[in-house]
């Protein structure tokens, strides 16, 4: 493990609150697995939206981590649905997807402020649906290669554009 900030117990092993996953010697083989740590943050996060009655899968897609981590941590914790809080059923526009704050919008909104918005999509750029994606071969070297958002691009690189257009390695004749 690297330097720990607050070491806590967990299932009888040292292991960091900062940390979500670390090895443990599994099995009677004595090979290490993977174990995943809810950190204190997502702790929060998960605690105030089972209370408010969300299901375990919304909390674990909400979160981004393993469904049976958030069942176990709940059973755990002794977590349940608090009858009082107001009932969600989707958590997307209520919490902020990166902080876990209450987005207080009268129109849909995913993130509590820009800041939120901007730190999410850095850590998610998986998640975007990037469609324009177009297909090109290079006329100089003949390799083909892909150009995302510009439908009228020709060349792969500019040095494929120098030795096409003025029949140089890039200097002068």
């Amino acid at each position: 493990m690297s330097r720990c900030s607050r070491p806590v117990r967990f299932h009888g092993r040292w292991c960091l609150t900062d940390e979500t996953t670390y090895l443990s010697r599994g099995g009677s083989d004595g090979r290490e697995l993977p174990v995943t740590v809810v950190t204190s943050a997502q702790q929060e996060r998960i605690t105030v939206m089972r209370r408010a009655g969300v299901t375990y899968a919304n909390i674990a897609t909400h979160i981004g981590i393993n469904l049976n981590t958030v069942k176990t941590w709940c059973r755990r914790a002794g977590v349940t649905p608090d009858t009082s809080v107001p009932q969600v059923a989707d958590p997307v526009g209520v919490w902020c997807l990166s902080c876990g704050a209450p987005i207080a919008s009268a129109r849909p909104a995913k993130f509590c402020c820009e800041a939120c918005r901007r730190s999410w999509w850095h850590a998610h750029p998986e998640a975007g649906q990037r469609r324009a994606f177009y297909e090109f071969t290079c006329p100089e070297c003949g390799q083909g290669f892909a150009a995302y958002g510009n439908k009228t691009r020709v060349y792969c690189s500019h040095a494929c554009y120098i030795r096409h257009r003025f029949g140089t390695r890039g200097g002068r004749r």
